[in-house]
């Protein structure tokens, strides 16, 4: 925290750290950066991906297969950043965010802002999905599920194994929405989770 910030607007952005101003101190948090990004077939079934792998991971996982994403490294991510890569990967049908545990709240406005995309009715942005690949246990409090059409929680653990093993400790949802209607005829949209996590084992024997 920095005191004084008579100098600085309310909110902004700069050298790649978000600036909010409070009172007498400023708080600095850093957004959401990306490494690279590829287009996958195995991480949602049934689905062609563009996984982003995002950087900064706060959960340390022993035996990550990609210890670097938990550097502060590369790219701002943010919504034209994203609607670039969407420009540029003509004919995928679902975006993954590959980690953003550090900061849920920017995942979960990115995800929004791709079902606004598809709302609007642009050809580049139809049918395509959201899902988010998280290493936490628990669901954080920041995602609204009306945004996301799959979820991935939990940790990697060397003695668990991979979505792809029978054993592990992760699991895969599908987000499904229902529409309740009430007797003064009043309706309301929820979103519940469905676990899908057995479509990762198709190819694998029972341990």
């Amino acid at each position: 925290m920095v005191a004084n910030p008579k100098s600085f607007m309310d909110s902004t952005a700069i050298v790649g750290r978000t600036v909010s101003c409070n009172n007498d101190y400023i708080t600095w948090k850093i957004m959401l950066k990306y490494v690279d990004t590829k287009i996958v077939f195995a991480e949602v079934p049934n689905e062609v991906t563009l996984a982003i792998n995002i950087s900064n991971c706060p959960c340390h996982c022993k035996g990550c297969h990609s210890p670097y994403l938990a550097e502060d490294i590369g790219e701002i991510l943010d919504e034209d950043a994203l609607e670039e890569m969407v420009l540029a990967n003509k004919g995928i049908t679902c975006i993954a965010f590959m980690g953003g545990d550090s900061d849920p709240e920017s995942i979960n406005r990115l995800a929004e802002f791709v079902k606004k995309k598809h709302s609007m009715g642009l050809k580049e942005w139809n049918n395509i999905r959201v899902a988010w690949y998280s290493g936490r246990d628990i669901q954080a409090d920041e995602i609204d599920l009306k945004n996301f059409d799959y979820i991935k929680l939990g940790p990697y653990m060397e003695e668990y194994g991979p979505l792809t093993r029978r054993g592990t400790n992760q699991r895969f949802y599908w987000v499904c929405k229902a529409i309740h209607e009430y007797p003064d005829l009043k309706k309301e949209e929820r979103y519940y989770t469905i676990d899908m996590t057995s479509e990762f084992w198709k190819d694998e024997t029972k341990d």
